[in-house]
């Protein structure tokens, strides 16, 4: 009886957690919702194509209704602000084909319903072989793009904005090309938003990378002390960065202390753009994104900065407060070898500010503030990456 009554008391205390889901001909999202739960959840995706989640005091299993590619799965959860306590999960259908008509099997269950927001009806969705042709035109058109240099080889800038001395260029190029020709032991780190869609494109360019013989790391978001480590590794170990810009990277709190990482730690990066067509950066594979690394140079800031090469203009006081809050976990363990490139923020021992070890503000840097000034007075800078 006392068994009993424990294992009673243990379906008591379970709580079964708000479940939606969408998909498309060969994928599928579900996303659940275990308000105020934080840590980490134990989350797993069985050989008899069961779900499990468990976070605190909430459990959820059930069957998916058809196969599914146990290794496209991706789980991504929310920890902070609005996103606490949720967790969305995405992965292939094992067989592309008409939508399923319900995500699990046994019948309706009351926890489970459609997510409308991201729903969309099987008779819209964009044809993958039109697609694949508008991606096809696009990757044409930025390569073509790509040809219009100056016969020196400086990118154009929009007009108003100024360009380096051939010299200046020769000598950046000279110092910095070997990182992208040869990936070959290379030591590359992958930021990129906490959108699932994004992380998968990251893994599948990681395993692009590695195959090139680069050793290559994601900079996952979860659980956090790794996350930090892995921004710690791009900061100072890493040859470089590539930064995947897509429409949630700056809206990403993770994602926003990354960029403002790799901007205070003067580390060498490339930015591509990898979901919008029209954008010059734009690689809609990895393959793609590959291809646009060998012909593009990894700069460290303040080399954009002195020859007007898409410096990142990103500064401290532009992230929110979880932002700010996600930069200082990693300024709890890394130390910053160079002074601050932050010139959006007001010189004088402000967070960003370059200081001496006084603290009192250093007269090159604000010679550089002026200069930077100057030239962002004389135009925007080309988003071309050459």
């Amino acid at each position: 009886q006392t068994f009993a009554n424990g294992v009673s008391d243990l379906v008591l205390m379970s709580k079964v957690p708000k479940v939606t889901w969408s998909q498309r001909k060969a994928s599928l999202s579900v996303f659940v919702v275990c308000a105020g739960e934080s840590g980490d959840p134990q989350l797993s995706l069985c050989d008899d194509e069961t779900i499990y989640v468990k976070w605190g005091a909430y459990n959820f299993e059930a069957p998916f209704t058809a196969k599914v590619d146990h290794e496209s799965a991706d789980w991504e959860v929310g920890k902070l602000g609005a996103a606490k306590g949720t967790m969305q999960m995405t992965v292939q259908k094992a067989k592309s084909g008409p939508y399923w008509k319900a995500p699990f099997t046994g019948g309706k269950r009351s926890n489970v319903s459609p997510n409308w927001d991201t729903w969309i009806e099987e008779d819209e969705e964009v044809d993958e072989a039109e697609a694949a042709a508008a991606a096809q035109a696009a990757r044409e058109a930025a390569a073509a793009a790509a040809e219009a240099e100056d016969p020196n080889g400086i990118p154009k800038r929009k007009k108003g904005g100024w360009k380096p001395t051939v010299e200046d260029w020769n000598k950046v190029v000279a110092a910095n090309k070997p990182f992208t020709d040869d990936l070959k032991g290379r030591k590359i780190a992958l930021s990129f938003s906490s959108k699932s869609a994004d992380a998968k494109y990251a893994k599948e360019l990681e395993k692009v990378l590695i195959a090139e013989g680069a050793e290559c790391k994601c900079i996952a978001k979860w659980p956090v002390s790794d996350w930090v480590k892995l921004c710690v590794f791009a900061a100072d170990e890493a040859d470089f960065t590539v930064v995947l810009h897509s429409i949630n990277y700056e809206s990403g709190n993770f994602s926003e202390a990354e960029l403002f990482l790799i901007k205070e730690s003067n580390t060498r990066f490339v930015m591509l753009n990898i979901d919008d067509s029209s954008d010059a950066w734009h690689c809609a594979t990895p393959q793609d994104a590959l291809a646009f690394m060998r012909r593009c140079l990894a700069l460290k800031q303040k080399d954009r900065v002195a020859v007007n090469f898409d410096p990142i203009m990103f500064g401290y006081n532009s992230m929110d407060g979880e932002a700010k809050t996600a930069f200082g976990k990693i300024k709890k363990v890394w130390v910053q070898k160079e002074a601050s490139t932050d010139v959006f923020t007001t010189l004088g021992g402000q967070v960003g500010a370059p200081t001496t070890t006084a603290g009192a503000p250093r007269r090159e840097e604000n010679a550089e503030l002026a200069e930077l000034k100057k030239m962002l007075a004389s135009g925007p800078p080309s988003r071309r990456v050459g």
